[in-house]
């Protein structure tokens, strides 16, 4: 995401003033920013990331904006909010808050991966989330209490409006440790190509994936596509017995 120019901004406010983080069309738009120039206008939007197409109501466009207070944490983080399903995105924009906020400093990493970030889930696909943090306790006791914070305050407020708009999803989480997301994990094979990082504290994350991709061209290994959402590996067993990066 990017700053937005003043003049730009202020079309942001109007159309945020007028839908708040509701559904809008086209003509609506228009209405909204009083110009003569309202495709430039949602384009721009679009581009800089604080404006996502939702969806489309027969030939119609539906657009969304993204709230202010999410777009300007996005823009703090250095990371797009955004998949390629733009539905998803202010859901993905309040769980990066929401986690930020409860977990503060003891936060390294938050990536969505599968088929949110390829751009091939359904309305009923659940939402793969990755969160690396100073985690206490057994796996099964993290998933407890991002499960809480899923389902409660903003969270569920999105995952509710998103519901009565016909997606009904909700997050599947995966959480690590720093010291385990180290090292080589399944789930990897499925982050590597495809995986939206949306807070990486120092990079970490990023150097995860960057070195097992290195390793991945090293010994040629290729992604096999049975077809649009099922795949495997051809690859050889060495590829996780060292740690991918040191902390």
């Amino acid at each position: 995401m990017s700053w937005l120019p003043g003049w730009l901004g202020l079309s942001y406010a109007k159309l945020y003033g007028a839908y708040g983080d509701g559904l809008f069309a086209f003509e609506q738009a228009a209405m909204a920013v009083g110009c003569n120039h309202p495709k430039l206008i949602l384009s721009l939007l679009r581009r800089k990331g604080w404006l996502i197409v939702f969806g489309r109501e027969g030939r119609k466009r539906l657009y969304r904006l993204i709230p202010p207070e999410l777009a300007v944490a996005a823009f703090g983080s250095e990371a797009s909010v955004v998949p390629k399903q733009g539905r998803y995105a202010n859901l993905v924009a309040c769980t990066m808050v929401v986690l930020g906020h409860h977990y503060g400093a003891a936060l390294h990493s938050v990536a969505t991966f599968g088929s949110i970030a390829r751009g091939t889930a359904t309305m009923s696909s659940d939402v793969d989330m990755l969160v690396v943090a100073d985690f206490d306790g057994t796996v099964t006791a993290r998933i407890d209490e991002l499960v809480d914070l899923e389902y409660s305050g903003r969270i569920k407020q999105e995952l509710d409006w998103l519901s009565s708009h016909g997606v009904r999803t909700h997050i599947s989480w995966f959480p690590l440790t720093l010291g385990e997301a180290t090292r080589f994990r399944p789930l990897y094979l499925d982050m590597v190509e495809d995986a939206l990082i949306v807070y990486d504290r120092n990079s970490f994350l990023e150097r995860v994936l960057s070195e097992l991709r290195r390793r991945l061209n090293r010994q040629g290994a290729r992604r096999i596509w049975l077809d649009e959402e099922r795949w495997y590996w051809s690859l050889e067993s060495e590829i996780g017995k060292e740690p991918l990066v040191a902390v």
